[in-house]
């Protein structure tokens, strides 16, 4: 399989977190990671097209033509065909409860952390907006707000002592803050203290660059 990426991006990095996070648990994927440099626009290239109309990454290539494009897609794909680790949860209630977090991780956090992003100096060239920017750092704020209160009980990730997709969702969050140089306020020293403890993984390791 062909997992096409790129470091940092965030949607790329919780696939990429996810992978290793399986491999480092024993799971025998074998998966070739393919950059997509969407910074020079090879994204909008006809052959990254054909995989994709969105012109979006990750894009999972399970054999020649044979395309998963979007991220949670990808991993559910990946957790059917190699269970172990277990990164969905064992029951049904863990199962909804890893979801529910992982959904809030991309929404309430990830996802206004890159609206700001590019609405002040965006990579990818998308113009400058104050009152996007205004908006979304008001919008991540309350995300952070209840990952804080999750760590209160020092839990070791996000959903307890296990690892989960969970994690990586909020990791490749956070990876790009830094990258952009956003500062996430020191006041949520939990999510700083559990920030710190996942980049020290071998999977995190592997995957994250800043």
């Amino acid at each position: 399989m062909k997992l096409y990426c790129m470091q940092v991006a965030p949607n790329p990095t919780k696939v990429m977190l996810y992978i290793a996070e399986k491999i480092a648990g024993g799971a025998a994927l074998d998966i070739t990671e393919i950059p997509v440099k969407l910074m020079k626009g090879e994204q909008h290239l006809p052959a990254h097209r054909r995989r994709t109309p969105f012109a979006s990454v990750p894009v999972l290539e399970i054999e020649p033509g044979d395309y998963i494009i979007e991220s949670l897609s990808i991993m559910a794909y990946l957790e059917d065909r190699y269970p172990q680790p277990c990164m969905i949860g064992a029951s049904a209630r863990e199962r909804a409860r890893i979801s529910e977090l992982e959904r809030i991780a991309d929404l309430r956090v990830l996802s206004p952390i890159a609206r700001f992003i590019h609405a002040t100096h965006s990579p990818i060239g998308l113009p400058p907006s104050a009152d996007i920017a205004a908006q979304a750092r008001l919008d991540f704020t309350p995300g952070l707000e209840y990952f804080d209160a999750c760590f209160d009980d020092d839990r070791s990730f996000v959903a307890g002592e296990t690892v989960t997709m969970a994690d990586c969702t909020l990791a490749a969050a956070l990876q790009f803050a830094r990258f952009a140089e956003l500062d996430i306020d020191p006041d949520f020293a939990n999510v700083h203290r559990w920030d710190m403890d996942y980049r020290r993984r071998d999977a995190a390791q592997a995957v994250l660059v800043v």
